[in-house]
């Protein structure tokens, strides 16, 4: 995959994150590599920390797997916590355990009710176009 000159932000921030659970399990880039093969090595890894590559889902899931001592999943490999609230209580939520999670969702969950499904919106309907022939009728 190329290289970008410019860090696209989006990259970027994803590979700051990326850096700041792999320093904070207290991993080199080396043995993050290792944990993460075969979907990582240690020159794609430190390009994906300084946003210089565009990161496959497959590169994401073997580093959530390389850091799953950190409880770690795709979702928190693209959050930037304290971006906004939601980051901030998923960054939260990432450190509790399932018992403490299940907990946290009763709660929000009596408080606000069942989240609702995705449904997909309706959508308009197009008139279809009779395709026009370009050979002349027969007469």
């Amino acid at each position: 995959m190329p290289r970008r000159d410019k860090p696209d932000p989006l990259l970027k921030n994803t590979g700051q994150r990326i850096r700041a659970l792999r320093q904070a399990a207290g991993l080199t880039l080396d043995e993050l590599a290792e944990r993460s093969a075969p979907d990582a090595n240690k020159g794609h890894l430190s390009s994906v920390e300084h946003g210089r590559v565009n990161i496959t889902l497959l590169t994401l899931h073997g580093i959530a797997r390389g850091l799953k001592e950190m409880r770690v999943d795709l979702a928190d490999l693209v959050t930037k916590p304290g971006a906004n609230l939601r980051d901030a209580i998923f960054e939260r939520c990432r450190t509790l355990s399932d018992a403490e999670k299940r907990e946290v969702l009763a709660f929000i969950e009596e408080k606000f009710g069942p989240a609702p499904p995705l449904v997909p919106k309706e959508r308009k309907k197009r008139p279809r176009h009779r395709a026009t022939s370009t050979k002349p009728k027969a007469t």
